[in-house]
């Protein structure tokens, strides 16, 4: 740190632009102080993603799955950055990015756009350069031969490959209990997308979303295997080990907010009451739950006018509140027939 600090503003700025062509977690701060007028919150799980997305690039990881909550930088960092880094690496590279609407996805390309046209990019990665007759809100294409082509999930991609398929947010959230979008996710992913790599064998295919249904895209592949998962909930049920590089790893305790500087505990009260626990344990905390609940549906629960018959009775369930307090003193009973508890029956 101290050869740093000795170094001039010139070779500080050099030394910058190597660490951004090389550390893309380094190169996700530069380019949003490039798009954005709002200050970088670095956090740990920007450098997870980084790091699970740059084991992508090497090759070291073909299928990559991230989920995480809404407004935490999923799609700058994997639709918009990623494409322009990988092209500034080699600007020959093909890559498919698809999201929900086609025009979300034009907008992400527009982004990249803007960013690579930069001069900060340019100096960065002066052998890439964007190619003026492939140069539209659907396609950019660079000069030697790269490209960015954005489409919708259950677009057609006819006659076009990649090395890279990047599909971030394939439905949106008010589609989440409709069977037939969450079908047409899944049967376009297995009847397109995995057709269209150039190379079956070394090809990559990124998805990040928001877990929505337990039987969305994200729960098709769990379910299929062969995925590497980054898991980020908002709020962590259980103490998680994660790598930030391939030789550091961060402990993740039971409890921990994910981005503390947007989310606090109030945020958080106010999205569950918003939302409803549902909705918020799927999209925040990626923990979808069956319709009706994860444990008991109310419909089994049912009132009797009489006691039933001991030959109908297939259990005793006993549920006790060890924190409630009762004000006054007064005792209470309740005769069930010398067993405590409640009856369930055919």
């Amino acid at each position: 740190m101290a050869d740093m600090l000795d170094l001039d503003p010139k070779r500080l700025a050099a030394t910058m632009r190597q660490l951004a062509r090389e550390e893309f977690s380094i190169f996700i701060e530069g380019a949003f102080r490039i798009l954005h007028d709002e200050p970088f919150l670095r956090t740990w799980h920007i450098d997870a993603i980084a790091h699970q997305l740059s084991c992508v690039e090497r090759g070291d990881v073909k299928r990559l799955l991230i989920t995480m909550p809404p407004r935490t930088m999923k799609s700058f960092i994997a639709s918009v950055c990623l494409p322009a880094w990988l092209l500034g690496r080699n600007p020959a590279e093909k890559i498919i990015c698809a999201s929900y609407a086609h025009d979300l996805s034009k907008e992400f390309s527009y982004q990249t756009r803007k960013l690579m046209q930069s001069e900060w990019y340019r100096k960065l990665f002066p052998d890439t350069r964007l190619d003026p007759k492939k140069n539209s809100t659907d396609e950019l294409g660079t000069t030697k031969g790269g490209s960015r082509l954005s489409t919708s999930v259950g677009g057609t991609l006819t006659g076009r490959g990649g090395n890279y398929i990047i599909i971030d947010d394939p439905i949106k959230a008010k589609d989440a209990y409709s069977e037939t979008v969450r079908e047409g996710a899944i049967d376009w992913f297995k009847g397109t997308v995995q057709s269209r790599l150039n190379n079956p064998k070394t090809g990559r295919i990124i998805v990040v979303a928001q877990r929505l249904h337990m039987e969305d895209l994200p729960g098709y592949l769990i379910g299929q295997g062969g995925w590497t998962e980054l898991c980020l909930p908002l709020v962590n049920d259980r103490d998680q080990v994660i790598f930030l590089t391939a030789d550091v790893e961060a402990e993740r305790p039971a409890g921990n907010i994910l981005h503390e500087a947007r989310f606090d505990d109030a945020v958080i009260t106010s999205l569950r009451k918003e939302l409803g626990e549902q909705q918020f344990e799927a999209q925040y905390n990626q923990r979808p739950l069956p319709p009706g609940g994860a444990l008991f549906k109310l419909s089994w629960l049912k009132r009797y006018e009489a006691r039933p018959k001991p030959s109908k009775v297939q259990g005793v369930v006993q549920s006790w509140d060890t924190a409630y307090e009762i004000e006054d003193h007064n005792d209470y009973s309740v005769d069930l027939g010398g067993v405590g508890g409640k009856l369930l029956s055919t």
